[in-house]
């Protein structure tokens, strides 16, 4: 069983699994394994620094925005206990300055939020019934596995009282970060999926979610650490860092303000394992300062910030070492019926869940920047 990552695929007019929540029910389904009982990401211990160095934050997010950056980390001025590492801190710091200046995009009223996420992923549907990864050294004479492109589009009122829509064009050779996804060339090796679903305004703006949250940055992390908890580990490192950086782009709702995504960001810096990789570019080529940690199992996620204007540009899954994947097929409908399998190599080195969100305020459902 340490060796299964499951993830839940849904039929096509169902919204996909997000990353978290697949996460989650991997971690739940390993929890008897002794080696992963403490938790997927193993908590680092904490430390009490009087003052963080930036050189190396600082060094980084000039190499990004092309000039010299004075940084100031979060726990400069006191002793508060800091998970992430100092390089990693003050970075996450100079982006919830750069968000308290609101340099992101925000809708406001009558208008709607555009999300966009493209995607490269090894599973050939992005809306696939249930896949199985089975992750391990890989052999080297399996078939190298095949990426496909997909694109996610999302309007989200501003309104707290109207619905959005998400549509979801899948099996495309190139996805790109403007236009119509659905005009775009299709890759003959992938499923062609079309989706088109109605959000409920109240699912959309986490309203109820982000009004519970605290403000300040110490007790966010804490709060959101117990919430995506699960039995064996209350509190998982890995599994709060991509909460905490879904909810700094995951909703169009006026809580959503400037001074809560500088709370979200400095909150990270509590996550323990969170460290600097450098600057970096996402799956579109837009430049950034990589953050990054590393799960039991060997992969090593990475989240990509623009600093200059506190946003998230995308995050991966990079894969250190050959890696075999295991993808079972199944008949629509009856998940209990297999049809099928495949295994492939993935190379050490291969991202996988390769995901860049591009975000942009529309007057209209439908319209595009």
């Amino acid at each position: 069983m340490d060796e299964l990552d499951l993830l839940s695929r849904v039929r096509d007019d169902v919204p996909e699994l997000d990353e978290l929540t697949a996460r989650r029910i991997r971690a739940a389904v390993l929890t008897p394994a002794p080696r992963i009982r403490a938790g997927v990401l193993a908590p680092a211990p904490r430390v009490r620094r009087a003052r963080l160095r930036a050189g190396v934050a600082a060094a980084a997010v000039a190499a990004v925005l092309g000039g010299s950056v004075a940084v100031t980390g979060v726990g400069s001025g006191g002793d508060a206990p800091i998970g992430a590492t100092a390089a990693a801190a003050d970075v996450l710091t100079a982006a919830a300055t750069a968000a308290l200046r609101g340099g992101f995009p925000a809708a406001g009223p009558g208008q709607v939020l555009y999300r966009r996420t493209i995607q490269r992923d090894f599973i050939d549907s992005p809306s696939a019934a249930i896949s199985l990864r089975v992750l391990r050294a890989g052999p080297k004479n399996l078939p190298a596995a095949h990426s496909c492109g997909s694109v996610t589009e999302v309007w989200a009122p501003a309104d707290v009282k109207a619905d959005g829509l998400s549509r979801q064009v899948g099996g495309l050779l190139r996805p790109g970060p403007e236009g119509d996804p659905a005009q775009e060339q299709k890759d003959p090796r992938c499923k062609p999926v079309a989706n088109r679903t109605r959000l409920p305004a109240a699912a959309q703006h986490d309203t109820e979610e982000l009004r519970a949250l605290p403000m300040d940055p110490h007790a966010l992390y804490e709060a959101v650490s117990k919430r995506v908890g699960y039995v064996g580990s209350p509190s998982n490192p890995g599994l709060t860092m991509l909460e905490l950086t879904r909810l700094t782009t995951a909703s169009a709702s006026p809580l959503l303000t400037p001074r809560r995504i500088a709370a979200l960001f400095r909150a990270m810096t509590y996550v323990p394992g969170v460290r600097l990789a450098g600057p970096g570019r996402d799956l579109l080529g837009r430049r950034g300062i990589v953050l990054e940690w590393s799960w039991s199992t060997g992969e090593v996620q990475q989240v990509i910030i623009d600093p200059h204007d506190g946003q998230v540009l995308g995050n991966r899954v990079v894969f250190t070492q050959d890696t075999e994947t295991t993808q079972i097929r199944v008949a629509p409908h009856e998940p209990l019926k297999v049809t099928g399998f495949s295994a492939r190599l993935v190379p050490a080195g291969s991202r996988w869940l390769d995901k860049a969100t591009v975000t942009g305020v529309v007057d209209r459902i439908g319209q595009r920047p």
